[in-house]
């Protein structure tokens, strides 16, 4: 592990939890993808959960209806992290995030059998281009929960479930088993002044084994 993984708890604390070296010391075994985002923006630089960390939990943050104004709808998406046995907090991460709206509220995945779930799997709800008229891209994103090394899985969502424009893909592929997800990277449109803003367009996230 040597400098690197120094230099990268070094990031850690200092950050309180968001570790910001892209190129962190993970074994990412799988990307996921959801195949339907915006193709508005740039792809920020990926964020890890530190080493030995995973997500188990996430928040969206919304920009609420704006009644016929410029919508953005989504703006960025958080994941918490904590270690595999679930005995240590491990930070927040984000890859980036629009201006507009405010975060709505956490939602974590619940403990069966008191044994910890992680994210595992991801869908995006995208309106397509609108032509012309006014554009939002990305409007909500919800999850599924799994056990590091079990098949069964739980839908978790943040209420109510969806935005008000565009529709839900299909679902990712699944983290391989003794996988989940512990990182992210956030496709988000900047300002675009007297433009037809839209904020955050699709994302990516990083599988890691142990």
């Amino acid at each position: 592990m040597g400098l690197k993984y120094f230099v990268a708890v070094l990031l850690l604390c200092m950050n309180e939890g968001f570790l910001i070296d892209h190129d962190a010391p993970r074994k990412v075994v799988k990307v996921l993808t959801a195949g339907n985002g915006g193709h508005w923006g740039e792809w920020h630089p990926p964020h890890y959960c530190a080493e030995g960390a995973y997500a188990v939990g996430f928040n969206l943050k919304i920009e609420s209806y704006q009644q016929g104004l410029d919508d953005t709808a989504l703006n960025a998406i958080l994941l918490k992290c904590e270690t595999l046995d679930g005995s240590h907090y491990a930070g927040y991460i984000e890859s980036g995030e629009g201006q507009w709206g405010s975060w709505i509220g956490e939602k974590q995945c619940q403990n069966v059998n008191q044994t910890r779930l992680f994210l595992n799997a991801f869908s995006i709800q995208v309106e397509p281009n609108q032509h012309g008229l006014d554009d939002t891209a990305a409007n909500w994103a919800r999850f599924k929960c799994r056990e590091f090394a079990h098949e069964v899985d739980f839908d978790l969502d943040i209420p109510p479930g969806h935005g008000k424009f565009g529709t839900y893909g299909g679902w990712s592929e699944s983290c391989p088993l003794n996988s989940a997800i512990c990182g992210i990277q956030s496709r988000i449109e900047g300002a675009q002044g007297a433009g037809d803003d839209t904020a955050m367009n699709d994302a990516k996230f990083f599988c890691c084994s142990e």
